[in-house]
């Protein structure tokens, strides 16, 4: 099965996957390391990362506001 490289470039696809993993526990810092490994050079600055997941675990924004 062939991966799908549509994330990579995906603003709303990297957000999904942001919210997704601080639901599972995931660090900020190891959410920014994940995205960067599948997204290379298209993955979001690492501020943006931590601000995505510091709204996400405050309950500030939903998976409804992600997608």
């Amino acid at each position: 099965m062939e991966r799908s490289h549509k994330m990579e470039g995906d603003y709303c696809g990297q957000r999904w996957t942001t919210w997704f993993m601080c639901k599972e526990g995931v660090t900020p810092s190891d959410i920014q390391r994940r995205l960067s490994a599948v997204c290379g050079q298209k993955v979001p600055a690492c501020g943006t990362v931590f601000i995505w997941a510091r709204c996400f675990s405050s309950g500030k924004e939903t998976a409804h506001s992600v997608v």
